[in-house]
């Protein structure tokens, strides 16, 4: 990825994503460790991202993300982050 051909974080997803295949992110859970591709993250961020404004949650609005650090929760904050939202990270502990 060039930096001049990032302009905002929109970018910086939809270019990561065509490394493909490559690791992303990987965690272990248990014995086996889950992995994520940049292409599957990509696809991910881009569909709930959708799904959020489906439900009207819109760019400038203000979501809380109360979870444990997964995977998960990774994709939940890229993908409110990629709609203009902001992301409000809760500590559930």
């Amino acid at each position: 990825m060039k930096i001049e051909n990032v302009r905002d974080f929109r970018s910086v997803v939809n270019i990561a994503g065509d490394r493909g295949d490559k690791v992303f992110l990987m965690e272990k859970r248990g014995k086996e460790f889950q992995k994520i591709t940049y292409a599957e993250m990509r696809h991910l961020v881009r569909s709930l991202s959708e799904f959020l404004f489906s439900l009207g949650i819109n760019k400038g609005d203000k979501i809380g993300i109360l979870a444990t650090n997964r995977i998960e929760w990774g994709i939940a904050y890229l993908s409110i982050v990629y709609g203009g939202r902001t992301a409000v990270p809760l500590d559930p502990q």
